[in-house]
């Protein structure tokens, strides 16, 4: 059970380090009216257990969860576009 739990986290630390750019481009490349920053937090999403986000700081982080909760349940004030 470790050696998967290890891999695991060590991809996650791999993905925060240095992907973090390449998927927000992704996602703004998918929707180029979505706002930067909220790509950005996006790409974020499912890295919160990283040593890279929890050193972000609170503030950071509660702003990653409210824009992945807003864009996935396409709330009324999402900025996203639906995949159909």
């Amino acid at each position: 059970m470790f050696p998967v739990f290890f891999a695991q986290k060590t991809q996650h630390e791999e993905m925060a380090e240095n992907y973090i750019g390449k998927m927000k481009e992704v996602i703004f490349l998918i929707n180029p009216n979505f706002p930067k920053e909220d790509a950005e937090r996006l790409a974020w999403g499912g890295l919160q257990e990283t040593e890279l986000y929890k050193n972000k700081g609170s503030d950071f982080n509660k702003n990653v969860v409210n824009t992945s909760n807003r864009e996935k349940f396409n709330k009324s004030d999402a900025k996203g576009t639906i995949c159909k």
